[in-house]
């Protein structure tokens, strides 16, 4: 048996001639999560007995419970200027949407510059370990100040590896390389640059106050539709009780030993309770935005420059782009009715030189097949729309707070369309980006097949599968089955409550589906939804928006 006396690296790590420490830590790794046949082989093919495995497995778990056997290491009420926290922030050099993406320029400085630099402005993260493959990253990282001690072996280093075997991967080398054993441990995306300092602070303190053992982030979810297809129109169903939508959010994770240390979970849970699986963290939409690709760089980088490009609106602003010339483009003769709907919102945002409603209206009346134009949804902006246009204004809007036909304006919109009016096409007015040419397609649409109850759908900004709720203070997936991978997230479409169309003498049921690309379905209700139509009307060269 080895003595106790010596450490780890004077025992095992002599044989780093023959098989790198990286190597050596990622085979315990396997054989600590039952792959012993895999780690007998990676030791096998340098000559080394898989003795070695058993024996740092006993010195590795005598380290630990050593270190915690002291009080002052294991003192629940340990000072936080006395806390262990590292942060660890994973990159990979072959990733997939923008290359080398951990180098790639946001505001002036490269993503990994903003992620280091945030772990730094913590006021309880006193260690940052860059953990990738790629020697040139390594280097920019130690440039920053960053401790990069390994090279990630290739194998944790495919888009294939899962995030748990990295951070298995990670503690160990700390544990049994370093014999370092944190109270905190974060990982850190390099890809979630709006995520600042103070909210891995936050999530800290919140982690440290609860019983829980680890913390999760999630992104607040602004999509209202819950309604979800697959690509064949079969619907995908969301359980009732699923409440508010979050999205999967890798912003950063937190695990902790407090309050429990190194009490295994049969002891610590007849003790003190039951111990969630998850404590949630809930962050702000834009704090959840994980740059994929270049758009999403790009997004990014208008929104730090938002102060530039957010322009509010009065009621009487809008008033001023608006007037009775756009309905001289109406026929007047069509059996086909339009309600522009407009929920209210806090503020009224201009969409370059006019304001976001202008848009809508401004299409609508381009198309010319409508017999009647009316609005729907009592608030300041359509009242002023009202006013400057004489469009008729219903005070109800179309739909419930579920999605579904409102039945108490149903009437109202009726008689005030007037007799002539038999088909009904019901018209999202804060979706900017939406096209005469795909309101024209929908009618089409709706005409062809037989004028049946027709809603649009489109590809909803967080796939259903990475949706997720919170119940009893714990996190929850909305759908059963669990897809870890960007790449296999199947395409879905979402009701997106962008246009709807139906007769009034055939049923109001959805009975086919419109699809709608992605871009043409944005609804602005928030600065963040702004910004994101600015950079996709920027970067699509469409002079339409601009006009």
């Amino acid at each position: 048996m080895i003595s106790q006396n010596k450490s780890l690296h004077d025992i095992f790590f002599h044989w780093k001639q023959k098989m790198r420490p990286e190597e050596l830590i990622l085979a315990y790794s396997k054989y600590s999560q039952g792959n012993i046949e895999g780690a007998e082989e990676m030791l096998t093919k340098h000559g080394l007995p898989s003795a070695v495995l058993t024996e740092m497995q006993y010195v590795h778990v005598w380290n630990v419970h050593s270190h915690f056997a002291d009080p002052v290491n294991c003192d629940i009420n340990k000072p936080p200027e006395k806390w262990h926290v590292v942060a660890v922030i994973p990159v990979r050099g072959q990733s997939r949407g923008i290359p080398r993406k951990a180098l790639a320029s946001l505001a002036g400085r490269t993503l990994l510059e903003h992620a280091v630099e945030k772990c730094r402005r913590s006021r309880y993260i006193n260690r940052i370990i860059v953990d990738t493959d790629d020697k040139e990253i390594a280097e920019s990282a130690r440039q920053t100040g960053a401790e990069t001690p390994y090279l990630r072996p290739l194998e944790l280093a495919t888009d294939r590896a899962i995030l748990q075997d990295v951070h298995r991967f990670e503690l160990y080398w700390l544990e049994v390389r370093e014999r370092y054993f944190h109270d905190f441990f974060f990982m850190v995306s390099a890809t979630h640059p709006l995520c600042p300092a103070q909210e891995m602070d936050n999530a800290l303190e919140h982690l440290f106050e609860s019983d829980a053992k680890n913390l999760a982030t999630v992104a607040k979810h602004t999509e209202q539709g819950k309604e979800f297809f697959d690509q064949q129109g079969e619907r995908i169903d969301i359980p009732e009780d699923a409440g508010r939508l979050y999205g999967q959010c890798g912003a950063f994770a937190l695990w902790s030993r407090h309050p429990t240390y190194y009490l295994p979970k049969a002891v610590y849970q007849p003790l003190f309770g039951h111990i969630p699986h998850s404590l949630p963290h809930v962050l702000r939409p834009e704090y959840g935005l994980d740059i994929d690709t270049p758009l999403d760089l790009k997004l990014c980088e208008n929104w730090l420059n938002r102060s530039r490009l957010v322009h509010t609106s009065t009621p009487s602003d809008i008033a001023g782009f608006l007037n009775a010339s756009l309905l001289d483009k109406s026929e007047g003769t069509s059996s086909l009715g339009a309600v522009i709907w407009i929920e209210a919102c806090d503020k009224e945002y201009f969409f370059f030189s006019r304001p976001v409603l202008y848009y809508v209206l401004k299409a609508v009346m381009e198309i010319r097949c409508f017999g009647s134009v009316i609005l729907a949804g009592k608030n300041p902006a359509s009242e002023a729309i009202a006013k400057d246009t004489g469009l008729k204004l219903c005070s109800k809007l179309p739909f419930t707070e579920k999605g579904q036909i409102n039945p108490e304006a149903e009437y109202e919109i009726r008689h005030t369309l007037g007799p002539d009016i038999k088909d009904i096409v019901l018209i999202n007015g804060r979706a900017p980006l939406l096209s005469t040419a795909f309101i024209r397609k929908f009618i089409e649409h709706y005409e062809r097949g037989g004028r049946k109850a027709l809603c649009s759908v489109s590809p909803p900004r967080t796939n259903p599968y990475w949706l997720k709720y919170i119940k009893n203070n714990q996190i929850h997936s909305v759908l059963e089955e669990t897809i870890g991978f960007r790449q296999e997230l199947p395409q879905t479409m979402h009701l997106d409550g962008v246009l709807t169309a139906y007769s009034a003498d055939k049923g109001k049921k959805v009975e086919a589906l419109f699809h709608l690309p992605q871009n043409e379905a944005l609804i602005i209700r928030d600065k963040l939804d702004l910004i994101r139509a600015i950079t996709i009307s920027n970067e699509s060269g469409n002079p339409f928006y601009k006009s």
